[in-house]
């Protein structure tokens, strides 16, 4: 266990672990099947990522979201650990170099998601890789009771012959019980260690307000907090009108929201992690990989779609263990809105096969044709093409990703890359023999030198310009020749949003269409629930999301309920205490505020006019009261 201390220091900086991560640790070196529950900001990444440097092999890790993958790659990299993902969009080439860089280099972590398990060439290959520990995050998607399922997840067991030797981890930050269950029998754990750590963290403050005035009770929550926050909406237009009312209100804030550029989206989330900007205001695209301690309030202004989801964002709040507050604000349309999306969400199983011939047809796929294939994707544009009803193109489109058809990735940049396979020599050759291209060889060779003749080189197309004074478009112009002559593979930036189709064109879609059902009536119980969380005035907040979750259930004392219930008692008390005074004789006000503590004078005059209001007291005569029979 020294050595896991040290490699903790090295690499991560810190000199302890969190609760349970060293156990976890333990277990996963011990060769053992792992079921792990860690709630958001519980460090765990962490748990996987150190154990693979222990190991002489190859740590895979499954996750659905390609963001997740960069971003877990792009930290490793800074730490010094060598790490690669596989994701849509890359040429097989690029696969295929990834995966020997895998296999005969120093890679310790390799990020895929569960739709690459299934094909030909990974299986072959992965049987190759020496892999140790297969370590599936966001296991919750393997369940069909879980908030986000994905039929994927399902075909992971069967995966798992391709390498017997390899242990089984499985992550997830929120779960019942039956979904934990559902995770361990689908994976097919073996006697697996189990580690569950509750979402409840004693200083973090639920609150849930009813208002018609939510941009004044977001304002006045601000005022009344210190410290960062997050504001998170549901409309990427509304990111901007809320960020915009703050900022006027001179409260510094910035929004973001998916349709961002990586530089905006960047620029925006380091400002806002330095402290520059107080307040986030996002949608659900903002958090992955907030490792953010102070924020003291993360207020939603709009329903969230499901408890987890709610406690996974709540859950960016007070991680430095000071107190700070979940806020939700809530009126009565937000419900209706909820249900009425609910009812949006599931189009029939006619409307769902006629988006998915419209959007092969988009595409001019043929039947048959393989599955991987990539495209820039314009929403707004398919849907003028096909003359669809927005909502219907946009659902149809959620459905058939959510049942694996195809993979949606919003738009997230990715640098231009480039690769020589030529040697030296062949490349001086070709030089020769073409002049046209001399001066754009001459400015690579320059510039990334030895990097060129290694996969992949990130380049910059306008380093190259300003370097052998051509435009940016001569330059692409001239890469993309050399890639047509083989003698470069070249790769241009993105940063528009991709589709996927992740499997072969089928002449007519086949539907699970009880899957489809059972996913609605999940996704209905799961709103009732949130209108349920909201709406029930007489239960701790704490306690309905525990019971919610099937955890031991807990009385917080200090959300909206229980400091209702608490100013309810003492109210209460106060009355009987001025009713008993004056059945004592003390009907005049000055004897009978002469007989309470001095520092409760005005409390105690307050609640002598509420009862007159209430018509529990009456003036007999001026400045004698009597009580009002019942």
């Amino acid at each position: 266990m020294e050595r896991i201390h040290i490699l903790l220091q090295k690499h991560w900086g810190y000199t302890t672990f969190r609760p349970l991560q060293k156990e976890i640790i333990q277990g996963i070196l011990d060769g053992r099947d792992l079921f792990v529950l860690l709630p958001t900001g519980s460090g765990k990444s962490l748990c996987f990522q150190l154990p693979a440097l222990c190991h002489k092999g190859l740590t895979l890790v499954v996750t659905p979201l390609i963001a997740l993958m960069k971003d877990q790659v792009a930290q490793l990299t800074q730490r010094g650990i060598y790490a690669e993902a596989i994701f849509s969009g890359m040429s097989n080439a690029e696969i295929e170099r990834r995966l020997d860089n895998c296999l005969y280099g120093p890679v310790k972590l390799l990020y895929v998601s569960p739709e690459r398990l299934h094909t030909d060439l990974f299986k072959l290959r992965a049987a190759a890789l020496s892999i140790v520990t297969l370590v599936i995050d966001e296991a919750h998607c393997i369940s069909q009771w879980g908030y986000d399922f994905r039929p994927s997840y399902l075909e992971i067991a069967h995966f798992k012959q391709t390498i017997p030797a390899a242990n089984t981890v499985a992550f997830t930050a929120t779960a019942t019980k039956n979904v934990q269950l559902d995770i361990q029998k689908h994976l097919q754990l073996t006697d697996p260690l189990c580690f569950i750590q509750t979402f409840h963290r004693s200083n973090l403050i639920y609150w849930v307000t009813q208002t018609d005035h939510k941009l004044a009770k977001l304002l006045q929550a601000l005022q009344h907090t210190t410290g960062p926050a997050i504001v998170y909406v549901h409309t990427r237009k509304k990111t901007q009108k809320v960020a915009d009312f703050l900022y006027k209100n001179g409260i510094t804030a910035a929004y973001y929201h998916a349709g961002l550029n990586m530089t905006e989206r960047t620029s925006k989330q380091e400002a806002w992690a330095a402290n520059k900007t107080r307040v986030m205001v996002a949608t659900a695209a903002f958090g992955m990989g907030i490792d953010k301690a102070d924020v003291s309030l993360v207020m939603h202004m709009d329903l969230p779609t499901s408890l987890e989801a709610y406690c996974q964002e709540t859950g960016r709040a007070g991680r430095n263990n000071r107190p700070a507050y979940a806020i939700l604000l809530y009126d009565l349309q937000d419900i209706i809105t909820l249900r009425q999306r609910w009812k949006e969400s599931y189009p029939t199983a006619d409307q769902i096969r006629k988006v998915y011939q419209h959007l092969v047809n988009y595409y001019a796929i043929a039947v048959g044709s393989h599955a991987f294939i990539t495209y820039d994707f314009d929403l707004e544009d398919f849907k003028k093409s096909i003359g669809l009803d927005t909502k219907l193109a946009y659902y149809g489109l959620k459905v058939l990703e959510s049942e694996g058809f195809i993979q949606l990735n919003e738009a997230y940049y990715q640098p231009s890359k480039l690769y020589c396979p030529l040697s030296r020599k062949e490349l001086y050759a070709f030089q020769l023999l073409h002049l046209s291209y001399d001066l754009l060889i001459k400015g690579l060779l320059r510039l990334y030198g030895g990097n060129l003749f290694t996969p992949y080189c990130t380049i910059s197309e306008k380093k190259i310009a300003q370097c052998i004074q051509f435009t940016e478009r001569q330059v692409e112009k001239q890469l993309y020749s050399l890639h047509q002559l083989k003698v470069i593979e070249y790769f241009p930036q993105k940063n528009q949003p991709q589709i996927t189709f992740l499997t072969p064109r089928y002449p007519v879609l086949p539907l699970n269409i009880m899957r489809i059902e059972q996913k609605n009536k999940t996704a209905y119980k799961q709103i009732e629930a949130v209108v349920q969380y909201i709406t029930n005035n007489c239960c701790c907040r704490l306690s309905t999301l525990l019971d919610y979750f099937e955890e031991e259930s807990i009385i917080c004392h200090q959300c909206d309920v229980c400091k209702g219930n608490s100013k309810a008692k003492e109210t209460a008390k106060g009355k009987d205490y001025i009713i008993e005074l004056i059945t004592q004789g003390k009907q005049d006000i000055k004897a009978l505020l002469a007989a309470v503590p001095i520092e409760k004078e005005k409390e105690y005059i307050a609640l002598i006019r509420t009862m007159l209001d209430q018509r529990e007291l009456c003036y007999q005569s001026p400045g004698r009261l009597q009580i009002v029979p019942k």
